[in-house]
């Protein structure tokens, strides 16, 4: 199964990368060679200046967001002859990283908090599991409002999003291995409330900037969480029993990881430290928040070097790398046939990243940080990848619901149809080939 999940990450990957590869000279070079636009236009956007013999010259292009992060030890000539494989590699071992301190620390601690406030099933799934099966999501985007500046952090939460309502249902829907039967009401509610959230994240990202206060409308279904941790529970019981080579490579990777958390953070899973449960999910944020940085610090050189800019990484790469777990937890609920239980797990977790991940470091942005001051969304192709979301969810219902609600093999393969016509139009749009949405990123050599 790891070596399932790698093989799908890294086919992502060569996806977006043949993807520019191929369109990098069409109608986002013809843009940044052709009409260029004031910067006054493009308020969000941070032009290179050059230095010449009479002044400085503007480029038409976008400061890369790798300047916000450390210098890498290799030149971009060095990793685009190869090196370029270990930023993937270290990229990948922080996917399996965030997985192992999310399942097996911090939605411990959380869990343990819960039973001491004594909350019910439904609050603490829409509180505290929440931000436990999203927290590499959460952390991605802080990251990007506060230290990249992009929109690596969007892309992400639209990436994941769609990956989640689409390709999810699709993977269960393949090898569900049979025809699962879905409830009418809970997936027209659980639509419902992702419709509204997804309603006002295309509010707030048409305009020039982004105001805290336009998305404080809307709550989170509490049911969703709750099936998302069950699948987690009924995944961890399963795969004690499938032992042989995989899981025993899966065992030698992950355990300079096992070892490091086992050392720093203590396992409120124990009886000898279930009294330190709030030491455990202080420190398990700490060690998501290190992992995070480090993993969109490596999707950006990536990015940079390949020339695949940080919206369609976040839509591709960073999306599905943080999103395969859950995917895994939704394919094993499917098969013991938890079809509402899987979708619910999919669109709650949505609805999760869309208003919390981005609502959160929005708030703190523009209320704590800087009063009323605005979060940048530079990239305009963003306001179409959110209006073909609010599209996919339609027309995942509509699938649904001439299947007769029921999750088989038909809707499988329809709804990953629709998952590849997303990236496909997500691709287009971010390269100018439809309109001119933003400029080039600029490509130096560092």
């Amino acid at each position: 199964m790891l070596l399932v999940q790698l093989l799908f990450i890294c086919t992502i990957l060569f996806i977006a990368w043949c993807a520019s590869a191929v369109l990098s000279g069409t109608g986002r070079g013809l843009a940044a060679e052709g009409w260029a636009p004031a910067s006054a236009d493009h308020p969000g956007r941070r032009l290179m200046a050059a230095e010449v013999e009479n002044g400085t010259e503007p480029k038409n292009c976008t400061a890369p967001a790798v300047h916000e992060f450390p210098e890498d030890i290799f030149t971009n000539q060095e990793r685009k002859k190869g090196a370029v494989l270990l930023h993937i590699f270290a990229a990948l071992y922080m996917f399996l990283a965030l997985a192992i301190v999310c399942d097996d620390y911090f939605v411990t601690s959380l869990e343990k908090i819960c039973e001491k406030l004594h909350l019910s099933e439904d609050v603490a799934g829409a509180t505290f599991m929440a931000a436990g099966s999203s927290a590499p999501e959460l952390f991605a985007s802080i990251i990007g409002v506060f230290i990249t500046h992009g929109d690596v952090g969007v892309g992400t939460i639209v990436g994941s999003a769609v990956f989640n309502i689409l390709c999810i249902i699709g993977v269960c829907g393949l090898f569900a291995g049979q025809v699962v039967l879905l409830t009418k009401y809970s997936v027209f509610r659980d639509s419902l409330y992702y419709t509204f959230s997804v309603v006002a994240l295309i509010a707030v990202s048409s305009s020039k900037g982004t105001n805290v206060t336009e998305k404080t409308q809307n709550k989170i279904k509490g049911e969703k969480e709750k099936a998302r941790r069950n699948g987690e529970r009924r995944k961890g019981s399963g795969a004690g029993r499938h032992r042989g080579a995989t899981n025993k490579l899966k065992w030698l990777v992950s355990w300079p990881i096992l070892l490091l958390l086992y050392v720093t953070v203590p396992n409120c899973a124990k009886a000898r430290w279930e009294r330190c449960f709030m030491l455990s999910f202080i420190l398990s944020t700490l060690w998501i928040a290190a992992f995070s940085y480090v993993m969109v610090w490596m999707v950006t050189i990536i990015g940079y070097t390949l020339g695949i800019p940080d919206v369609i990484m976040g839509i591709t790469f960073l999306a599905a790398g943080t999103s395969v777990p859950d995917c895994i937890a939704s394919l094993i609920v499917a098969r013991q046939g938890l079809g509402d239980m899987a979708v619910s797990n999919t669109v709650g977790s949505n609805v999760f990243d869309i208003l919390v991940g981005l609502g959160v470091p929005w708030a703190i942005k523009t209320m704590a940080v800087n009063f009323g001051s605005e979060v940048q969304i530079n990239s305009k192709g963003l306001v179409y990848s959110v209006v073909l979301l609010l599209g996919s969810v339609a027309l995942t219902v509509l699938g649904i619901h001439v299947n007769r609600w029921r999750l088989d093999f038909k809707l499988g393969v329809y709804v990953m149809v629709l998952y590849g016509v997303f990236l496909c139009f997500s691709i287009l749009i971010e390269y100018n080939i439809f309109t001119f949405v933003n400029l080039p990123m600029c490509q130096e050599d560092l």
